[in-house]
């Protein structure tokens, strides 16, 4: 599978523990440093007083798409859609093969469940960043509807930052950024 969930989980990992990025100019240089192309990325319309750019590729990760957020001008986090493509089966097995190694990492999650309906979720929220890890299993969902391909959606922002765009987002629905989904759906 490409990429092998250990490259995500130092990639990760090497992020968090780097200084994170504040300007546009940063952020460009620390994504690029992180293997992230920000000069393949689409910028989306802005909302409100989030920005967001999406389907960058990550140099060695395959079909992978990548993507961050801005608030205020100031870099949120980046995210990923992992292994779309792949069968079920593979995509789960690289998730919980994801999972275990972020809690080798950084500890057990801070909450995770698994759902016949959707696939499985796991948040840690550490000190001072969060990642969300969501793996959609792609089969059809109980009540009929079609789930959609299977894949792994990552994402790791800066706590403080997250959590002042969240409470924004609570305050102003209207912005609200739009909910990230896997390409071509």
């Amino acid at each position: 599978m490409d990429p092998f969930p250990r490259l995500v989980s130092e990639t990760v990992t090497a992020m968090i523990t780097a200084a994170w990025p504040t300007t546009p100019e940063e952020s460009q240089e620390w994504l690029r440093h992180h293997g992230i192309d920000p000069d393949t990325a689409t910028e989306r319309a802005p909302r409100g007083l989030s920005g967001n750019w999406d389907r960058a590729r990550t140099l060695g990760w395959g079909s992978a798409d990548s993507g961050w957020g801005t608030f205020r001008g100031e870099f949120v986090g980046a995210n990923w859609f992992l292994w779309r493509g792949s069968s079920s089966d593979e995509v789960m097995a690289a998730a919980h093969a994801l999972a275990d190694l972020l809690t080798q990492a950084h500890g057990a999650p801070t909450e995770a469940t698994e759902s016949t309906e959707h696939g499985g979720t796991w948040l840690w929220q550490l000190p001072d960043h969060v990642i969300d890890m969501y793996a959609y299993h792609g089969l059809t969902r109980p009540d009929g509807f079609p789930a959609g391909d299977a894949c792994v959606q990552l994402h790791v922002d800066l706590r403080e930052r997250a959590e002042a765009q969240e409470e924004h987002a609570r305050a102003h629905p209207a912005e609200r950024p739009a909910p990230l989904t896997p390409p071509d759906q």
